[in-house]
């Protein structure tokens, strides 16, 4: 099975899928994490990770490469719009059948976006305060009906909002968890 992660970052999940057996792929915006995920993978023995460089609206991949493809926040740092070229993309590199699973989609009613400014439709940065605060220059935030519009072509087979209220009431730390395949 061909696997690849979005926004694979140092490799901390790209090991796992290694160990399980998968043909793994990853590709992050950042130089350095590339390089320090495959001197990570190099370390436990593993050579036949395929990790690059590049920009998740244009994967640099064949048509219908991957089994599962997995993002776990990447798309939380992008505009609406690059957010729909990812989506696009992974489409076009899922296999019929093939399984995308997004996670940390910020969700739309989380606290820390009072605390952010808006820079282009639903992406905050400038975080003054709150849980995001010099973590992220930019952060998308998302609702159901938002997901559902933009996860097409694919089709969404699971959807789940995850709230955890931290301390008071207005602390919310919502986001979502989708998984969709292409039919």
């Amino acid at each position: 099975l061909a696997f690849l992660e979005l926004g694979c970052g140092t490799g901390n999940n790209i090991w796992f899928f290694l160990d399980c057996g998968f043909e793994v792929s990853g590709i992050d915006i950042a130089p350095t994490a590339i390089d320090l995920a495959s001197d990570y993978v190099r370390s436990l023995g593993f050579t036949e990770a395929d990790l690059r460089v590049g920009d998740t609206t244009g994967l640099p991949w064949e048509s219908d490469s991957f089994d599962f493809v997995v993002d776990r926040g990447v798309l939380s740092q992008l505009t609406l719009d690059d957010v729909t070229k990812t989506i696009c993309e992974v489409f076009r590199v899922l296999k019929p059948g093939g399984r995308f699973l997004s996670y940390d989609l910020f969700g739309w009613n989380n606290s820390g976006r009072q605390f952010g400014v808006e820079v282009s439709p639903r992406s905050y940065a400038n975080f003054s305060g709150g849980r995001l605060f010099g973590k992220s220059p930019r952060t998308t935030f998302f609702d159901r009906e938002l997901i559902i519009e933009m996860w097409r072509p694919l089709r969404v087979a699971e959807l789940v909002l995850h709230r955890i209220l931290k301390g008071e009431a207005e602390d919310i730390d919502e986001y979502y968890t989708v998984q969709a395949v292409k039919d």
